[in-house]
């Protein structure tokens, strides 16, 4: 241990005998300085955040909760008819339209028979049977639109090309047909008939509907779904009302009760929560729907149909882990802070120390990497580049141990870069926010939520942030122990980081960069803070680490164990099978 605390001093000393720590410093100094002019977060906006209640007496907020409850169980019973119509009607949409399309098919041999007759007038005469191909092809077109803007789409899962195709090729047939009684002779109708023939309009409506994939889904489940939860705080629900009635009753008939800020504030209260319960039970029978509906595809299968060009199972998993937390321990969304996201806050009030903190520390840390594969690119490198290799070749130490001792002075320094940056702006942060203290929400992998202090969530994401440093600094190193050229292991270790760092800018968080392992060593994301602010563009989106589909929490620390032993296994076999002499 003392041979290494030796070689240790040793290397601190050799990196402050170098320009590139008092260029750092000096850039270091200047973004904490320049920082918090640029520190304008966008305010958190949750839907119980933006009822207004009128607070004058009790009488005025039970008149604003009265006024919002009817808005509120309107959407309820909207979403729950909507729901029993998908439940009745399941699987019946594409049977509807094949049903239609082959009486439309049906229709058009009798035309073609008809003409063959000689029958224009009449029932099953030519006129007769254009008009109900008409009408066909309208229903078809009708009944086509009416499934694919239905609440759900997922009931047809529709593409654009063939959402449009079907209706222009519809609107052209029902235009070739012509339905007017005008100048319509046998001729007219052979020529109609040819001209059905040539463009094989019926066929292909017929061929467009049979491309509509059927989505199966479980009207068991779905049925499940809405009951339980309706059924889940329907007596709370009702208790609650009746409390809220209860100091309402009250003050109507006491003067001093309807403007008592104790009853104000009581009533407010549980009318909050009432209307919260309401928001809650709503997002979660809707996500539950949205989940089981399209659980028989993947979301790469389904972004390719129309309004699912977003779809992430893992945001609205996310989502509905939230609201039955909320639901199931009766709080108020308001009141728990959300998860770190950059540029914008926690809660709904006004920045605070660990919103400015959070932000700074996702600049600095750009810095910090950068200059930590400077400093680990040339560990090895330039002892080579300098000819001082083989002073540490003939001294006695192991190169296991002068190994450590460079990893570990690496390690140090940005490590204490990283400590001073946290200090700083938490001081700046409480200076001009405010320090404050409050439980934030936590959803780890989409599958398990809980609340705890917002100090521990940010030393957890200071850990994340360390450990991308490591994995940055063990390959710089690994490729310092590579090159015997200093510039070429600088050089080849900043590229690796600014190309991973153009790549995610550029491609907004695309999914085939799963494959990248550079950008799956942030294991923060899966804390529930990747969807928060994820609309934000330009410069932002450098620092929204999205999650990718097929990806989660144990993935990515996986990963990071494997880079971590392979680039240290890297790191000390090259070393000690290297000639320095």
């Amino acid at each position: 241990m003392g041979k290494i605390n030796r070689l240790f001093k040793g290397e601190i000393k050799k990196i402050f005998s170098g320009p590139s720590i008092y260029i750092m410093t000096g850039l270091f100094i200047l973004a904490l300085t320049l920082l918090p002019s640029f520190f304008n977060p966008t305010p958190r906006v949750d839907e119980i955040s933006t009822i207004t209640i009128n607070e004058t007496s009790v009488t005025d907020i039970y008149s604003s909760f009265t006024e919002q409850k009817d808005i509120y169980d309107s959407k309820i019973n909207q979403l729950q008819n909507n729901i029993n119509e998908i439940v009745e009607n399941n699987g019946d949409f594409k049977q509807n339209l094949t049903q239609l399309a082959q009486e439309l098919y049906t229709t058009r041999i009798n035309f073609s028979l008809a003409i063959s007759r000689n029958k224009i007038e009449g029932e099953n005469g030519c006129f007769q049977l254009q008009l109900k191909m008409i009408e066909l092809a309208n229903n078809i077109k009708k009944m086509y639109n009416s499934y694919a803007n239905d609440y759900f789409v997922p009931l047809i899962l529709l593409n654009e090309d063939l959402f449009y195709t079907l209706e222009i090729e519809i609107n052209f047939f029902t235009t070739l047909l012509d339905g007017s009684n005008e100048n319509k002779n046998i001729e007219y109708y052979i020529n109609l008939d040819k001209s059905l023939n040539d463009f094989a309009c019926v066929n292909n409506i017929r061929s467009y509907i049979d491309e509509i994939q059927n989505n199966v889904y479980s009207s068991e489940n779905l049925n499940k779904i809405l009951t339980e939860n309706l059924n889940f705080k329907k007596e709370f629900l009702d208790e609650l009302y009746n409390e809220i009635l209860t100091i309402y009753s009250e003050a109507q008939s006491n003067t001093e009760a309807n403007i008592s800020k104790v009853n104000r504030e009581n009533i407010k209260q549980k009318s909050l929560l009432y209307l919260s319960t309401n928001i809650n039970l709503y997002n979660i029978i809707e996500n539950s729907s949205y989940l089981e509906i399209a659980k028989n595809y993947s979301d790469n299968e389904l972004t390719c149909y129309m309004g699912f060009e977003d779809f992430n199972s893992y945001k609205i998993s996310e989502d509905l882990c939230e609201g039955k937390y909320l639901l199931e321990n009766n709080i108020i969304s308001t009141e728990l802070a959300r998860m770190f996201s950059f540029n914008a806050n926690t809660t709904t009030s006004s920045s605070n120390a660990f919103d400015y903190a959070y932000y700074s520390i996702e600049i600095i840390s750009l810095l910090i990497i950068a200059f930590t594969v400077i400093i680990g690119a040339g560990t090895i490198a330039k002892e080579y580049n300098e000819g001082t290799i083989k002073l540490l070749a003939i001294r006695p130490y192991s190169r296991t141990k002068i190994m450590k001792s460079k990893i570990y002075s690496t390690l140090f320094i940005t490590g204490l870069f990283t400590l001073i940056a946290t200090i700083v702006s938490l001081i700046v942060g409480s200076i001009i926010y405010g320090f404050v203290t409050t439980d934030m929400l936590v959803i780890i992998n989409a599958s398990y939520a809980f609340s705890i202090p917002n100090w521990l969530v940010f030393i957890i994401y200071l850990a994340s942030v360390f450990i991308k440093i490591l994995i940055y600094s063990l390959i710089a190193i690994a490729l310092s122990t590579l090159f015997r050229s200093y510039v070429a292991a600088v050089c080849t270790s900043l590229g690796i980081y600014v190309i991973n760092m153009i790549v995610t800018f550029i491609s907004n968080g695309a999914n085939w960069l799963r494959f990248n392992p550079f950008s799956n060593i942030d294991f923060f994301k899966f804390f529930g803070g990747s969807f928060i602010n994820s609309a934000s563009n330009g410069i932002n989106s450098l620092f929204v680490s999205p999650v990718f589909l097929g990806t989660n929490l144990w993935i990515t620390l996986s990963i990071i164990v494997t880079m971590i032993v392979l680039l240290n296994i890297i790191i000390y076999v090259t070393f000690k099978k290297r000639d320095i002499t």
